[in-house]
């Protein structure tokens, strides 16, 4: 019952919410329930939730909100991290930190799109670490628009670009998804052999946080099944088993693919 009360008190203040769950935390520090309480509330702050959830999902957010000085001294906290250092097991916990670290990457953009004066204008005269958060979102829209052609000597651009920042916090997570933007345009085109070497190198890195905690993009993958390149794709899951927390789905779908299974690689998208 407790859960059930405090998200409806979430839904009209969630700043009462939190200090709510931080005294009742106090008090019971080992109830699991609290952390996993102040998650939800920190995720409906960050996305800028409106309202109650209607179903238990979110439906309405204020960019506003999310950008908001409660949302702000919520990521300056870091509690996220003080979840994680509390239970290191925790996927949701994980989870959130990525989300984060998303919502993060969507600020900067925000901050980037607002120092030009459009995106093709900073991707010509803007900095590397400007470059960085403009181009995958205007290869998105080239993809979107049809335009593969331009799609990918802008993806060739990204790559070329990441490989030389591996410092960079987004490295890992850039270079998989530049390889398979590459991948992805090239099997569009019939060249399958490209297709495949960038599917192997997409996973050819330590991992980010997200490849390791979430979903890896099947797409790529499931489509080569369909060309042929059935050996390729199972190299490519034994790898994601090595860098996923899921590894047993991976080795099943290795393996599948091996005897000549079919899985039903998920997520994936079409069009």
């Amino acid at each position: 019952m407790a859960g059930v009360a405090l998200r409806y008190i979430a839904a009209g203040d969630k700043q009462l919410a939190e200090q709510i769950i931080l005294k009742k935390q106090s008090k019971d520090p080992n109830n699991k329930l609290w952390i996993h309480l102040l998650a939800e509330v920190y995720h409906q702050v960050l996305v800028g939730s409106q309202g109650p959830l209607q179903g238990g999902f979110i439906r309405s957010v204020s960019l506003r909100d999310a950008h908001g000085l409660y949302a702000d001294s919520i990521r300056r906290r870091q509690y996220v991290e003080r979840g994680i250092a509390l239970q290191p097991d925790s996927r949701s916990a994980q989870v959130h930190r990525v989300m984060l670290q998303r919502m993060d990457s969507y600020r900067k953009l925000t901050e980037v799109m607002r120092r030009g004066s459009g995106p093709d204008d900073l991707v010509k005269n803007g900095t590397d670490e400007d470059r960085l958060y403009v181009l995958p979102t205007l290869i998105r829209s080239d993809i979107y628009a049809g335009g593969s052609v331009v799609a990918e000597d802008r993806t060739r651009d990204y790559l070329a670009l990441v490989k030389q920042h591996s410092d960079h916090a987004r490295f890992n997570q850039a270079l998989f998804e530049a390889n398979m933007y590459i991948g992805k345009l090239a099997l569009h085109r019939g060249d399958r052999k490209t297709a495949v070497r960038h599917l192997v190198a997409a996973v050819d890195s330590p991992g980010s946080a997200e490849l390791r905690f979430m979903q890896i993009d099947m797409t790529l993958a499931r489509s080569l099944v369909d060309w042929g390149e059935r050996e390729a794709v199972a190299k490519f899951l034994d790898r994601c088993a090595q860098i996923n927390r899921e590894s047993d789905k991976y080795k099943l779908w290795a393996a599948d693919i091996r005897k000549g299974i079919n899985p039903d690689l998920i997520p994936y998208t079409t069009g």
